[in-house]
């Protein structure tokens, strides 16, 4: 029942203001956590998620008596995409834990509310649900009533089916190049890492960030006026390549010395096979905090084009903000078939269900080589167990 409270007091505090129109939000369900409470906020128009989650954490804040405790944000790997957590404790709300979740240029933040005691079995589901919300990119209209049923989610996307032609097929006639370069990131327990990132260079001087659709999926004039963050200028001398973001912040690399890397292509099912895996996490137990996440996600490549999967996350929490110490452990498993076609991968899984992916494998030594033992399923680094 706390949580619900939180739920018609939080939805007032957001509804005071001038920012309101900004700061709609909807209510949406949790499969197997009937008694967490989420809250689905869409950041503004070109806005960037960090910089509008302070105000909505402090707007929450204000409608419950002020912010308690308020934990350094951690950093998970969710179905392969980074999701930021922010825990924040309300001092009108002592029995509930709070949770700010969001996704790299994601257009909207997801706030949940748990009842304390309930952190383990609800960890997974409410990941799970606010990642496929915010994936939606629905941008809600208004406040759902209180006491009101909650509306459901909007259905992401259906992927493109195999046979089905892909949608935008002559993107490729456009493309000059694919290659890739390192970035930061965090790892378990909070640590710094260093990860890499799939860029398409345009022929046209243009650059993309690509995410996890097949090239020949996007639409490219949608997808730029939608995240304009992922794209920019590039220009080449020699083995020298310069990156201009959507900023005017200019980069500048040499290939094959430790920032930038040709990517390749494959040509059939032939040319991929063994077990490729990427481990990740997040957490603050490197900066002396109290929560660790670690997964590990697998793919087994097998001959005749057929391929299994195999996830697996744990998290701990000792405590230290909450009172109470958690842990959580699940892991998923899946089969199908594949096929590599170039720079996309598809894979089919039993239930008929297909969906293209893009794909490329990684290089070393100078002048490159193809480096088979590391790979990208959408920008998504793998790497090969030997």
């Amino acid at each position: 029942m706390a949580a619900r409270r939180w739920w018609r007091s939080s939805a007032a505090a957001l509804a005071i203001g001038a920012a309101a129109p900004a700061l709609a939000q909807t209510r949406i369900p949790v499969p197997g956590a009937p008694d967490v409470q989420l809250m689905l906020i869409p950041v503004p128009e070109g806005a960037d998620v960090d910089s509008v989650l302070p105000g909505v954490i402090e707007k929450v804040g204000a409608g419950q008596g002020g912010i308690g405790r308020h934990a350094k944000p951690t950093q998970v790997n969710m179905r392969g995409t980074p999701m930021r957590i922010e825990a924040v404790s309300f001092n009108s709300a002592p029995g509930v834990a709070f949770f700010f979740l969001s996704v790299p240029r994601g257009r909207a933040i997801c706030m949940a509310a748990i009842p304390l005691g309930q952190e383990k079995k609800a960890a997974m589901p409410t990941g799970e649900a606010c990642l496929s919300a915010m994936g939606t990119g629905a941008a809600p209209a208004g406040t759902a009533a209180a006491g009101s049923p909650p509306p459901a989610p909007a259905a992401p996307a259906a992927p493109a089916a195999r046979g089905a032609p892909p949608a935008h097929g002559g993107n490729w006639a456009r493309v000059a190049d694919v290659y890739f370069r390192s970035v930061g990131g965090f790892g378990v327990g909070g640590m710094v890492t260093l990860n890499f990132e799939p860029i398409v260079l345009f022929k046209d001087g243009s650059y993309y960030e690509i995410d996890d659709a097949a090239l020949e999926d996007v639409d490219l004039a949608a997808e730029r006026a939608r995240r304009p963050d992922d794209w920019g200028r590039w220009s080449r001398q020699g083995d020298r390549f310069v990156l201009t973001d959507s900023k005017g912040r200019a980069n500048d690399y040499a290939l094959q010395q430790g920032r930038f890397f040709k990517a390749y292509p494959a040509a059939g099912a032939a040319a991929l096979s063994g077990s490729y895996e990427t481990v990740g996490g997040g957490g603050n137990t490197a900066f002396g905090g109290e929560v660790m996440i670690a997964t590990n996600n697998r793919y087994n490549f097998l001959a005749g084009g057929v391929f299994t999967t195999a996830r697996s996350t744990g998290a701990t929490n000792s405590g230290a903000m909450t009172g109470v110490a958690s842990s959580v452990a699940a892991k998923r498993a899946g089969q199908g078939r594949f096929a590599v076609d170039r720079h996309t991968i598809t894979f089919t899984h039993p239930d008929g269900r297909s969906e293209r992916r893009f794909f490329a494998f990684g290089s070393r030594k100078t002048p490159p080589q193809i480096d088979r033992g590391m790979l990208f399923i959408g920008d998504t680094v793998y790497t090969l167990d030997d």
